[in-house]
């Protein structure tokens, strides 16, 4: 679930990190395999290729606000980073 108290955020992407020419946009908006509009929860229903190959596959997402910018945020140490996360998909 993403809390977004701020309202900063407007686009979530995922990109297959080992097939970067895939990236699916994921969406609160109550469509495409989202349950519910506005409810923090992005999601995206995604369609596996008959022929995609077997193997453990990492979804990269990375988050955007309202002007199409990356969200960064800062580490404990006060770097920049580029709020992100992964989610590992295991294809059989």
């Amino acid at each position: 679930k993403v809390v977004d108290p701020r309202d900063k955020i407007a686009r979530l992407i995922g990109v297959v990190r080992e097939y970067p020419e895939y990236s699916y946009e994921l969406n609160d908006n109550g469509k495409n395999g989202d349950e519910k509009a506005n409810d923090g929860v992005w999601s995206r229903e995604i369609i596996v290729p008959f022929d995609a190959l077997p193997g453990i596959y990492n979804l990269d997402i990375e988050v955007y606000d309202k002007t199409d910018n990356l969200i960064m945020i800062k580490t404990e140490n006060g770097e920049k980073v580029k709020l992100t996360t992964t989610i590992t998909v295991n294809i059989e």
